[in-house]
């Protein structure tokens, strides 16, 4: 499948065409393919800026869900502790009954 491709007229700063010229000239390449792949280079980043960004809504939205799922784990956690010191405190009481 042939690679289509689309003409576009552009106007950039004077300073900014010749500097774009100067790097065309020292890799031997056209403007063109300059141009385009400056224009790749842009909207990865952009795509990859946008991912960041939602990623970092997405964990500020979890952010109160995943508080009350921890402090649901401790409260999990202090209610099992509390149930083995009470076993403890029974386990004793059984002891000194048998002495």
């Amino acid at each position: 499948m042939a690679d289509e491709r689309r003409e576009f007229a552009i106007r950039i700063a004077e300073h900014l065409a010749e500097q774009l010229q100067e790097v065309c000239d020292c890799d031997a390449c056209s403007v063109s393919h300059l141009v385009e792949d400056a224009i790749c280079l842009y909207l990865k980043d952009r795509r990859r800026r946008n991912i960041s960004q939602s990623l970092m809504v997405g964990y500020q939205s979890m952010n109160e869900f995943n508080k009350e799922l921890a402090e649901e784990g401790v409260n999990s956690d202090q209610e099992m502790f509390d149930l083995y010191e009470t076993q403890l405190e029974c386990d004793d009481e059984d002891t000194d009954a048998d002495s």
